[in-house]
């Protein structure tokens, strides 16, 4: 989303400072995570069924390092991780583990 933009139009000094004030309160609403993020859908987790944690790389996207991810709907009663293995691509993949394989939407931002 693009920052706010100020009308350089006039040099009425009242209307430059609603601008200012305004772009302060709406580039911090832009700036907020959650305004740039994304939701996948229809994303399939797999177990790992001989013990251990199984690595779902999810590309999300978002061309950054996530800030976090939340699950909106989810097909089992599984539990979801982020792995523990180290994430040599985070702005490419979300890394995660799942006790069950299920299908999932996911909110990353």
């Amino acid at each position: 989303m693009k920052k706010f933009k100020r009308i350089n139009i006039t040099e009425d000094k009242d209307l430059k400072r609603v601008q200012d004030n305004a772009a302060v309160c709406f580039d911090n609403i832009i700036d907020h995570p959650f305004i740039n993020g994304a939701v996948l859908t229809n994303v399939a987790l797999v177990a790992n069924k001989y013990g251990g944690a199984y690595d779902n790389p999810i590309a999300h996207g978002l061309g950054k390092a996530l800030s976090g991810w939340i699950i909106t709907e989810i097909n089992k009663s599984a539990r979801i991780w982020q792995s523990a293995t180290i994430n040599q691509t985070p702005e490419l993949y979300l890394l995660l583990n799942t006790t069950l394989d299920c299908t999932v939407n996911i909110f990353v931002f």
